[in-house]
Parts: C-alpha cells; sequence; structure tokens
C-alpha cells in the first residue's frame, strides 16, 4: 500500500479535513484532523413545520446531533425546508442556519 493509496482511502470515509502521511525511519505515521461533528440542532421560530419534522427531514440528509458537519448537507437542507414552505404557500418565509464552532 503506497501513501497515495492510505491518503484516498481514508479521504473516501469523509471523516477527514486533512491527511498527511510520513514515514520516521520504519514507522509510518498517519497525522488526520477529524471534520468537526454536531453536537446540537436546536430549531427556533417555526410554526408551520413540526419541529419534529425538520429533524426527520435532516436526519434523512444525514445532519444529526453526533453525524459529521458537511456544509453541502446543511445548505441542502436548508434549502429543502425553503422548499417545504413554499409547497405550503408560506413564499416570504426565510430559513436561516447558523452554526457555532465550539
Amino acid at each position: 500500500t503506497t501513501s497515495a493509496e492510505i491518503i484516498r482511502s481514508l479521504s473516501a470515509s469523509d471523516y477527514f479535513d486533512e491527511i498527511e502521511v510520513a514515514r520516521e525511519g520504519n514507522i509510518l505515521v498517519i497525522t488526520v484532523l477529524e471534520r468537526p461533528s454536531v453536537a446540537e440542532i436546536t430549531i427556533e421560530g417555526n410554526s408551520v413545520l413540526e419541529t419534529e419534522d425538520i429533524i426527520d427531514n435532516m436526519a434523512s440528509a444525514d445532519i444529526a446531533e453526533g453525524q459529521i458537519f458537511t456544509r453541502a448537507a446543511l445548505e441542502a437542507i436548508q434549502q429543502g425546508i425553503q422548499d417545504v414552505y413554499s409547497s405550503r404557500g408560506r413564499y416570504g418565509a426565510s430559513v436561516e442556519v447558523e452554526v457555532e464552532e465550539l
């Protein structure tokens, strides 16, 4: 297995932002920087959609407490919630997301 294969394999897992492979003598050293995980989800101000429905929708997009956080998934779910509001005639509804780094 080459260093490039190790990096490709670890990158495919989507768990790491950075992966470095180095050799120190006869020892292979792999250093990784994990992607952040979702610590808590708070939903506020929703009067048309049930909180549980929003959380279920988010979980189907792999956004749940304890899951690895990706900005792409968050943007997709934001658009999905906006689409649900629009489908219920709430065209003026706005969906805002806020991410707090711990």
